[in-house]
This record gives structure tokens, sequence and C-alpha cells, in this order.
């Protein structure tokens, strides 16, 4: 079999997902990881693109490389520079992959978390490609993009109703695992923090902040801890985002409320399970939100927190098999908050259950299914 060149295409920003996963394909195969994070051009940046194109081509070891488009051209500002950087990279990637190709017999195979035609994939030489579809970010997005969502060998995705949708479009869509990457022990309980309420993800504008004042408001003996980076006017920045963000410094300002900032996952791991409730405070009518997979359930109920979701169907299927209560009425929120506190000692996880829907959503099992379908086009 020959061996695989995987391209990997997407951001190395928040919340990181994507290029986790193309981190842990580049433990079996080699992963170029283009990352479309516009960078400033600079002569180290420059420096360090040739090095890794001259290195890259000759380097027959499996190995992960992050590749930024630069742009090698300075003065990007002026339109014929600008060209010219884009015509540039164009030919370098091409003749990059050309060459892995004939040199080492790499079979060059396209992931893209974008279902939009992009000119750039028109120079990747690729044998196989596959759109890792992880959300829809607006409605009819799929149809709009029905011609180059057909074009793709696969298509990969973690969510029911994403499935549903893209198979009218293309027949060969898999649903695979979540890519669950903490990896928490589902053990015994710790002596946990009394009334605790905690929420782990970026501070976004895909909270309902709205939500969030008026459950903190209400419950001003509930201790709320927030862990997570502010995304907030930083990463993917909307229009809505400097009211969210004053609603934030409003939320930080309550005396019961406690944010512990961003923090390594190795802290993760030991402070999560001291929490008594795990919330998923979305905002359900957005869009995007309410077809979105959130990883953060995982994670509370590996550390077996019940959960309090707005309406995302993606968490609505567990709340039959687990203590999940869903609900976009703020006044019900709060009070299935204050019912899980209550019950604790009356809370049941089915172990084995919970085990086994941890694993079956883990990120190794994510990666064992995108390259079983790769070479051989089954999950």
């Amino acid at each position: 079999m020959r061996k695989l060149l995987i391209v990997y295409e997407g951001y190395n920003s928040p919340p990181f997902d994507v290029y986790r996963t193309a981190k842990e394909m580049a433990k079996q195969s080699q992963v170029i990881f283009f990352d479309l994070v516009d960078k400033p051009s600079s002569l180290e940046n420059i420096f360090n693109s040739a090095l890794f194109f001259i290195k890259g081509i000759f380097d027959k070891e499996d190995r992960f490389f992050s590749w930024r488009i630069l742009p090698l051209v300075p003065l990007k500002r002026f339109k014929l520079f600008f060209k010219m950087n884009k015509i540039v990279n164009r030919y370098l990637i091409f003749i990059y992959f050309f060459l892995k190709k004939i040199l080492f017999d790499k079979k060059v195979i396209l992931i893209t978390i974008f279902c939009e035609p992009h000119s750039l994939h028109k120079f990747i030489p690729y044998d196989l490609s596959f759109f890792d579809c992880h959300d829809q970010i607006y409605k009819r997005q799929f149809q709009k993009n029905k011609k180059t969502i057909s074009q793709f060998t696969g298509v990969f995705t973690n969510t029911q109703m994403i499935f549903d949708e893209i198979i009218l479009i293309n027949p060969h869509v898999y649903k695979i695992s979540s890519g669950y990457f903490l990896n928490l022990p589902i053990g015994k309980k710790r002596l946990q923090v009394s009334n605790s309420v905690v929420f782990v993800g970026g501070i976004s504008n895909r909270i309902d902040y709205n939500l969030l004042i008026y459950t903190i408001k209400k419950l001003p003996q509930v201790n709320f801890f927030f862990i997570g980076e502010v995304y907030l006017l930083k990463y993917y920045i909307g229009k809505n985002d400097l009211k969210c963000l004053k609603k934030w410094q409003n939320i930080v300002d309550f005396p019961n409320v406690c944010y512990f900032g961003d923090v390594s996952q190795q802290i993760l791991y030991k402070i999560l399970p001291i929490f008594q409730v795990g919330i998923i405070p979305y905002d359900s009518k957005t869009f995007f939100n309410y077809c979105s997979h959130p990883i953060k359930m995982y994670e509370y109920l590996a550390c077996q927190l019940p959960i309090v979701s707005t309406n995302i169907p993606a968490v609505t299927q567990y709340s039959r098999d687990y203590p999940i209560y869903v609900t976009d009425k703020k006044e019900e929120f709060t009070k299935y908050v204050i019912s899980f506190l209550r019950q604790q000692k009356g809370i049941f996880f089915d172990k084995e259950k919970l085990k086994k829907l941890i694993k079956n959503n883990s990120i190794s099992i994510k990666i064992k299914q995108i390259y079983k379908i790769i070479n051989y086009g089954v999950i």
C-alpha cells in the first residue's frame, strides 16, 4: 500500500479541534497542515517558509508540518503584489506535492473543513478529497455549494442533522466520532465544591448572555465558575462581539462568579470533577449553534456532571439516557440548575454505558475511522 501524505486545510485557532485532529493523524502518516490564519510578512517568516519547502520535499520521515501561506513578496496591500503572492504560493504548492508523488510515490489525500470551492485545490495533485464537516454555518450553506460537495470522495460528520442533509448531495457520507480528546477517567466522584456550576469553553458570541445573567442573578447562593479563553474581539470577530463583551464583563462582576481564564489540559483534568453541574448556555436561536455538536458535553459526562443545556439536538439526543436537561426558557434553565444541585446524591450514571459513549466519541476512534475510510472506503 502506498504511503499517505495528508493535506489538512483549516485554522490553528480556537477551538483547535481541526489542528488536534491533524496532529493525531501525523502519528501514522505525514501531514501537511495548511494554517489559513494570515501572518504578516517578514524576512524570518520568508526564510522559514523556504527552509520548510526544501527540507519538506526530501524528508522521508512521517512528520507534521504546519504550512502557512506566507506573502513571499512584501507590500501585499498593493493589488499587483497581492496577485504575485497568490501565483507564487500556488505554483510552489503544486511543485511541492508533485515532487512528493514522483520522488516518494506518496498518495496525496486532501482533507478540508470548507465546502466552498477554493482555487488552491486546483494546485494540489490529490488522489482523494474529503470534506471534514464539523458545522453548518448558515442556512442553505450545503445547497449553495452543492456542486463542490458532490465532487468530494467522501464527507465526515459527527452530527446526524448534517448527515441527513449531506447524504442527499453526496452518498458517501460517514458519521464518525466527535473527537473528544481530554481522556478524563470515569471513576469515583471527588470531593466537590458545594453549590457549584461550571462552564468550560471559549467566551464567545455563541453564548446566550441574557440567559446567563438571568440565571446568575436568580441564584445568588450558587457559585458559577467559567474556564476558557475570551474569544470576543479576538477570533472570528462578529458584529455583536462588543455587546457580548460588555455583558461578559457584567457577568464577571457578580459576587457569585469566578473566572479562571484559560487553563492547560492537565489542570482542567484535575479540577473539572470537583464541580456539581455543567452548563451549555449557547444561543440555540443561532443556526450555527443549533447545528453544533459541543465536545464539552463529553467532558462533563466523563466527570459525571449532570448537564443543563439550551436546545441543541446533538445534546438533546442523550437526554433520555443521561442526566441532561434541555430548555431554551431562562426560567426553566434556572429551575433545572437548582434541581440538579438539590438532588446530587440521587443522580445516577450507568458507568459501563458512559465508558462506551466516551470511548466511541474519542479522538483515537475518530482517527481510526478516518484512516479506514481513506484506505478502504468503509467506516
